[in-house]
């Protein structure tokens, strides 16, 4: 529920991880929200423009589709609910004025800046089911909006009425592009299409194909802005798997369950799908990041304070020499994971 707005801090934006507890409706605005606690390159959405982190370690995503639709019946629906599972949630990320990092109400005197970042609005969910036990079948759903704007509505007809959050009313798009085995043959349904057709196709690469789908939402205000299909595609291979997930392949498969602790493909694939496991070489170089970008931040805090006390930068040519290098180191690091797959 918006009462003093949402500072957007970039449109287009994608986070991946897991969805934590059931997708709820607030009244107040029609909103659908769920939370999601992101993956291991996606924990930056967690913190707002000036530094804030939200403190429970999740994104809130919401959107207000048209009041006709149920929640239950697409996000919290037996096969298709979206609690625990793995999703790729792409919209308008923000700040919410309105609530605080740590999950109170901003009031008038309070401030603003730090309120928690959102994804707010959706543009596309891609929800990611557990395969089948004998892993020959997966399910996904794959969801897109037109937000109807998410305005309080008891302060709608205010003197100062209450704001709608951005891109509303706008026709928007939806991606998604899904690692499948060479020579497999997906199948969708639709299962509510207020919005432009889809367009889905299979696209062959050299070790495995890829999935792709796009739709336009339509507009809310012209009875669209809504589209559900769920697709059924075959179950995972490991390459696909860790595609999916963004985890580089280099990794051999041994070593990612060793370093799980876990005896087979299916527990690996349960273990990664928590969010909490980084393979031991990458959360090495993660800490050391950590420690490089603290001890910048304590030579820039030294340099602030030389200026403060009228002695420019380039007089204490020590220190400059120390934020060189610990930049140079930083960089290095920061290659090397990604050249990992750790980033």
């Amino acid at each position: 529920m918006g009462v003093w707005g949402w500072d957007e801090i970039r449109d287009g934006v994608t986070l991946q991880g897991v969805v934590e507890g059931s997708a709820g409706y607030f009244s107040d605005d029609d909103d659908w929200s769920f939370k999601v606690r992101p993956a291991q390159g996606y924990k930056s959405l967690l913190t707002n423009q000036d530094g804030f982190t939200n403190q429970d370690g999740q994104v809130e995503c919401e959107v207000q589709p048209d009041t006709y639709l149920n929640v239950d019946e697409y996000l919290n629906n037996g096969s298709h609910a979206i609690d625990k599972e793995w999703v790729t949630v792409t919209g308008t990320f923000t700040r919410d004025r309105s609530h605080s990092v740590d999950g109170s109400s901003i009031g008038v005197f309070d401030d603003g800046d730090k309120g928690k970042t959102e994804i707010h609005p959706i543009t596309s969910v891609l929800v990611e089911h557990r395969p089948a036990n004998d892993n020959r079948s997966r399910l996904v759903d794959f969801f897109v909006f037109s937000s109807g704007g998410s305005q309080n509505k008891a302060l709608a007809n205010a003197p100062i009425p209450a704001p709608f959050a951005p891109h509303t009313g706008e026709s928007r798009l939806g991606t998604f592009k899904i690692p499948i085995p060479l020579g497999a043959t997906p199948t969708f349904v639709i299962r509510k299409q207020k919005s432009e057709p889809p367009d889905f196709k299979t696209i062959p690469s050299s070790r495995f194909s890829w999935f792709e789908g796009q739709v336009w939402s339509g507009r809310f205000s012209e009875g669209k802005g809504f589209f559900s299909a769920t697709i059924q595609l075959p179950g995972f291979t490991l390459l696909t798997y860790l595609v999916s997930r963004g985890i580089n392949f280099r990794f051999g498969v041994l070593d990612l369950m060793k370093w799980a602790g876990v005896k087979s493909i299916r527990g690996l694939f349960n273990k990664l799908d928590t969010v909490g496991f980084v393979p031991p070489v990458c959360a090495q170089l993660q800490q050391q990041i950590a420690s490089v970008e603290s001890q910048i931040a304590g030579v820039d805090k030294l340099i602030a304070q030389d200026v403060k006390e009228g002695v420019k930068p380039s007089q204490d040519q020590e220190l400059q020499n120390d934020k060189q290098a610990l930049e140079s180191k930083l960089t290095s690091l920061r290659n090397k994971a990604q050249e990992l797959g750790c980033s």
